[in-house]
């Protein structure tokens, strides 16, 4: 678990946010973990005093006025050496610039050390941490969709069938699991694990249907399945199918 404190915005940071209330847009590019000590405070820095490995946006949440959350991912697969992660460094860019270092901190005294992979073997870590946008309105983010490796979430049912729940992504893998049940539908499909290539079938649908809905997605039989970019849920109240029951909340975790 990464150990920093708040991220100080740099005076590159300041020039860009002020750039943008001008209508010049900037983007977060990524984040990069370092095990150097800078020579310089906060404000000054230009670069990571030593970067070791970037770490690619995942997401990104407005979590209040002036603020901003970014989720990022980071494996060590690259990592020959084990290292003290001492400098957390945010990037940003205008369209057509290079990029600069938007904001930064620095933990020298209880530093995460960070496993190499010959040593230890692989691990992955995701993070998230909030930093100020000011008034900044014209920006976005590089979402980096390939280091996704799950995304969870909820949606609330509106009775159509054959309905696509978006991710970002083509899952390998779905659970769907209803916030609350009707106890008279208790024996009702509400959720479950649907992997690519095989539909979750209603169990009243005939063997002879069944081998086809399985693999080719059928509004009558089928309850949960995999999409392209999401996931499938359905309402079919006499084959006994609410993963997309009117008002009902779900909940679910898609894996890449």
């Amino acid at each position: 678990m990464l150990n920093f404190p708040k991220l100080q915005l740099t005076n590159q940071g300041k020039i860009l946010i002020a750039e943008s209330l001008k209508g010049i847009p900037f983007t977060f590019t990524k984040f990069q973990l370092g095990s150097g000590t800078p020579l310089v405070v906060a404000a000054n820095m230009t670069a990571l005093a030593h970067a070791v490995i970037s770490a690619s946006i995942t997401r990104a949440e407005q979590t209040g006025a002036g603020a901003i959350t970014l989720s990022a991912a980071f494996d060590n697969g690259d990592i020959a050496n084990s290292f003290s992660a001492k400098e957390l460094g945010l990037f940003a860019q205008q369209d057509g610039e290079s990029e600069v270092l938007y904001a930064y901190a620095y933990e020298g005294d209880n530093p995460s050390v960070i496993p190499s992979y010959p040593t230890h073997g692989f691990m992955e870590e995701l993070f998230a941490y909030t930093v100020a946008i000011g008034d900044a309105e014209d920006f976005s983010v590089n979402i980096n969709t390939s280091a996704l490796q799950y995304s969870t979430g909820t949606y609330t049912g509106d009775g159509e069938a054959g309905r696509v729940i978006s991710v970002g992504f083509t899952p390998s893998a779905v659970i769907v699991q209803p916030l609350f049940i009707d106890p008279d539908h208790a024996s009702d499909l509400y959720g479950g694990l649907a992997v690519a290539g095989n539909n979750i079938v209603s169990e009243i649908t005939a063997a002879v249907q069944r081998e086809s809905a399985i693999t080719t997605w059928n509004d009558t039989y089928c309850a949960l399945g995999i999409d392209t970019g999401g996931f499938k849920v359905n309402y079919n109240a006499s084959n006994k199918i609410r993963t997309n029951d009117s008002g009902r909340m779900y909940a679910y975790i898609a894996f890449k």
